[in-house]
């Protein structure tokens, strides 16, 4: 973002990225992963009810 403002002799700042990156609405090309690590056994203390 702040090359495209700089090519057209804007000072970038996180503004304008903000107003860049809304209009062009870019796509993560990332894939997905799951945030959350699954248990391999029920906890102790609390067993799962």
């Amino acid at each position: 973002m702040s090359a495209m403002v700089s090519e057209r002799g804007i000072p970038p700042s996180r503004y304008r990225a903000t107003r860049v990156m809304r209009q062009l609405e870019p796509v993560s090309h990332q894939p997905p992963t799951h945030q959350y690590k699954k248990a391999r056994q029920e906890h102790q203390a609390i067993p799962d009810v």
